[in-house]
């Protein structure tokens, strides 16, 4: 049946992780005992979730930075020599309006956090995942970057983006890492609240059972995965039965 590979010992690096999905994947892969970089603009936030959860390293920085995002890439390869798994989370949600009441500002506004932040991170890190054995790349897209939605104009554009971004970046990796996107749905963060700001929080997966689905793309994406789209809902139910050996993964 084949065997996993082990996340102890290895090193990661999740964006987005102050709060939220992000902060939940972090704490979910120190705890499988991975050296796992935690980043955002949020010093404070990083300080304390390294303070609650050992293994996290916290490093604040802004992704829109390119030479502070390539600093951090030249810090990962001087300190580990590789990467095995990169989560893009961070993101922000831009103006809920149709395209004619979104201003260009706005536009370029969530395009530069979402896309050219995780455009900063991952083609910095191409010779430290390059480096490692079984890299990964997990990109979090959503439903609105896969089919468009009417209201959803500045950020269902950037998930687009991020879509296409993961596609080059699996052909171009090839052999070197498997790139993946995976749409977390509908999910009790604050982004969600923001963006339906009535509706009730306790009807939603939480960030904790969207962290576990990552963790399960971690331990379970193979070669044949690369450019793969994922959605957590059609992964929940495998990520808690927490699998020790390869199963089959549905793909969207």
């Amino acid at each position: 049946m084949g065997t996993l590979p082990e996340l102890r010992g290895k090193v990661a690096l999740v964006t987005g992780a102050s709060r939220g999905i992000g902060r939940a994947c972090a704490e979910l892969l120190a705890q499988a005992g991975m050296t796992v970089y935690a980043c955002a603009r949020s010093e404070e936030a990083l300080q304390a979730l390294a303070a609650a959860c050992p293994g996290v390293l916290p490093y604040p920085l802004d992704l829109r930075d390119e030479d502070a995002v390539r600093a951090l890439a030249s810090d990962l390869g001087a300190a580990h020599g590789k990467l095995d798994l990169l989560v893009n989370n961070a993101g922000i949600l831009g103006p809920r309006a149709a395209l004619d009441a979104t201003g260009a500002d706005a536009l370029r506004n969530v395009l530069e956090i979402n896309v050219v932040g995780a455009f900063n991170v991952l083609s910095a890190c191409y010779p430290v995942l390059k480096a490692a054995d079984d890299a990964r790349v997990i990109n979090l897209s959503s439903s609105v970057g896969r089919k468009g939605r009417a209201q959803w104009g500045a950020y269902s554009i950037s998930k687009f983006a991020l879509e296409g971004l993961s596609e080059i970046a699996a052909d171009e990796l090839g052999n070197d890492a498997i790139v993946v996107t995976l749409n977390p749905g509908g999910t009790a963060t604050d982004m969600r609240a923001e963006a339906y700001p009535d509706e009730d929080p306790t009807t939603l997966p939480s960030a904790q059972a969207v962290a576990q689905t990552i963790l399960l793309l971690a331990r379970q994406l193979r070669p044949q995965h690369n450019g793969g789209r994922f959605s957590a809902r059609s992964l929940f139910e495998l990520a808690a039965r927490e699998p020790k050996t390869p199963v089959a993964l549905p793909q969207d």
